[in-house]
């Protein structure tokens, strides 16, 4: 009788968990609600055109997003208001999400397989063009020969994710663009080096964990990032890295969203004062597995509202570095109300704000707007303008746009115009201490800073060493610019698209790797890009030799078009003008690049 009593339990709880599955089995969906649609995709561009379309301000551009916050989106748009063509392109959205419960499925595992082949031509040999960041197709465009992917889920609350690629690195010894004809698979200057040195072992650029439900959710592990309404680039946080490592909570909802976001990068002491030339900076002595030292995080958080009928939409984005020698992190950073970050730590933290702005007055027509500070004179604080003989130097950017909409046939005709201008200090800083006794702050050449341009590690087995790779936090081209960029382009859905840009950049003198210092009467930008480089360099010690604006325009055409559901062949021209290259006067170059592709994609159903 005694193991009469055991076994009935036993009998219970299995039959609990053979209901418990069979309701998995019936309320599952075929797509995970928490699956996470990255920063590149077309889906969320495409959304953003059906709210332009309708007279709706875009939203949310704070990306990447789950299938549920793309939803929550979508639906917000009444389908009966939309032409043919618009239609077409919704219903595109909708089945793409498919997050709509499957009776009796439920799926644990979806894996992919994408394999692309691109050509790339170009008549320049010059050093410039040689650099896959100078492309119109650039290195974040660039697809890899073989990509795998593998989803995984357990319920609608829990998603993962990884991909691997097969694809050559950014860096070989052999620079990309060197000859006049390449691929992803095969290095023409050389065609047997397709071998273990010269594959991107870097990877995965996209692998994470994601925990979520209705309105919300976390995101922990590696993945591209962008906030902001930008065309060519967004001020406070861009898509300028091939991944960050991170963790990104967000909870949304109709009207109203807030995102933080911690990212985390090599200390500059890894790599700063290394080298001093015009390569990427590398501790030769750190050999390929070197020990890491030290914290860096980017942490920056924002909040959105939707406000008169859906026609205005305000953001308000807070940020700031942390940088620790040792490691250590205080977790007073991490308040998720703080606003400027003012811990008065200057030699361990750096803060940096913006405001977006973005308005709908009719249908057809979006007007934005974005406003950074990285830095700006506060009252009691030194100024030129206030008879000071030095003083910290204005650090802002600021953008103005259009976007245009409007069907035409059987398609959907598109437009853009942006305006960008920052600052000649936006973005960089010194790492919090004094170099002389009036309270200056200047950094010498080789010195790191707490600024806004952190690196990522690329192993380079072609080198034989540790590559770290900087970019811009912020906008793409940094500080001290002048960028104008036109677009047009027209969509007929699921089968083809043509996208025309012309692309101007006035830039000044001041780059990445410029020294922050102090400025005076004689070194001080107020109105327009610098012509001279007054303070020191960190790679280029010839820096006094810059003088002019460097000028670059580009011509660019690109398309695509659906030859069936999983083939895709596309195209990208370039023509690009490179007038006082170096902010040199008279070293003029010019490019013409042609990328062609073709891309297959294979899914588990």
């Amino acid at each position: 009788m005694e193991r009469n009593k055991n076994i009935l339990p036993k009998k219970v709880i299995l039959l609990l968990l053979l209901c418990l599955l069979g309701t998995f089995s019936v309320f599952a969906y075929a797509s995970n609600a928490q699956k996470i649609f990255p920063v590149n995709s077309d889906i969320f561009k495409n959304i953003e055109m059906l709210y332009i379309r309708t007279g709706h301000t875009p939203p949310s551009n704070a990306g990447p997003w789950t299938a549920d916050e793309l939803s929550t989106m979508l639906y917000m748009i009444n389908r009966d208001e939309l032409c043919d063509a618009e239609r077409s392109l919704y219903d595109a959205i909708e089945k793409e999400l498919d997050i709509s419960p499957k009776y009796g499925r439920w799926q644990q595992i979806k894996w992919g397989l994408f394999p692309s082949l691109e050509l790339y031509l170009h008549t320049s040999r010059d050093k410039l063009f040689q650099n896959k960041d100078a492309w119109g197709h650039d290195y974040l465009k660039q697809k890899p020969f073989i990509l795998g992917t593998l989803e995984t889920w357990i319920t609608d609350h829990v998603y993962g994710y990884f991909d691997y690629g097969v694809q050559n690195y950014k860096y070989t010894v052999t620079p990309f663009g060197e000859s006049p004809l390449n691929t992803n698979i095969v290095d023409f200057q050389n065609p047997l080096r397709f071998t273990f040195n010269q594959n991107d072992y870097n990877l995965p650029y996209r692998a994470f964990g994601v925990i979520g439900g209705k309105g919300w959710t976390f995101q922990l592990g590696r993945d591209r990032l962008s906030w902001g309404p930008g065309v060519v680039s967004n001020l406070i946080l861009a898509d300028n890295f091939i991944y960050h490592n991170m963790a990104r909570f967000t909870a949304y909802q109709k009207a109203l969203k807030y995102s933080i976001v911690a990212s985390f990068f090599p200390h500059p002491q890894q790599y700063a004062s290394k080298d001093n030339n015009d390569r990427p900076w590398g501790d030769p002595d750190e050999g390929i597995y070197g020990q890491l030292k030290g914290i860096y995080m980017y942490l920056v958080h924002r909040l959105e509202g939707r406000l008169f009928g859906d026609k205005l939409k305000l953001v308000i984005n807070d940020g700031h570095t942390y940088a620790n020698k040792e490691g250590l992190l205080d977790l007073q950073v991490f308040g998720p109300t703080m606003f400027a970050h003012n811990l008065l730590m200057r030699s361990s933290t750096n803060s940096i704000n913006s405001i977006e702005v973005e308005y709908t007055p009719f249908k057809n027509l979006n007007l934005y707007t974005q406003m950074v500070f990285d830095n700006i004179t506060a009252p009691g604080e030194r100024a030129i303008w206030k008879g000071n003989k030095v003083a910290e130097g204005s650090a802002t950017g600021f953008m103005f746009g259009a976007k245009y909409v409007h069907p035409a046939y059987n398609g959907i005709a598109y437009g853009s115009a942006e305006l960008t201008y920052t600052t000649p200090y936006l973005y960089l800083r010194d790492a919090g201490y004094q170099n002389s006794s009036d309270g200056v702050h200047n950094q010498r050449a080789g010195e790191w800073g707490i600024n806004f341009i952190p690196a990522v590690r690329i192993l380079s087995y072609d080198l034989g060493r540790m590559i770290y790779d900087e970019a811009f936090l912020g906008y793409k081209y940094g500080p001290d610019a002048i960028v104008l960029n036109l677009n047009c382009g027209y969509k007929v859905p699921n089968k083809w698209n043509v996208d025309a840009t012309l692309f101007y950049m006035a830039h000044g003198t001041h780059d990445k790797w410029t020294t922050y210092n102090e400025v005076n009467r004689y070194t001080l930008f107020p109105f327009w890009p610098s012509t001279r480089h007054f303070s020191e360099n960190h790679k280029d010690k010839e820096y006094a030799k810059r003088n002019s604006l460097y000028h670059a325009i580009a011509l660019g055409l690109k398309g695509d078009y659906q030859v069936k559901e999983n083939v895709k062949a596309y195209g990208h021209l370039t023509l690009a003008t490179v007038l006082n290259a170096g902010n040199i006067k008279g070293n003029h170059k010019f490019d013409a690049q042609l990328t062609t592709g073709i891309t297959y994609s294979l899914v588990s159903k």
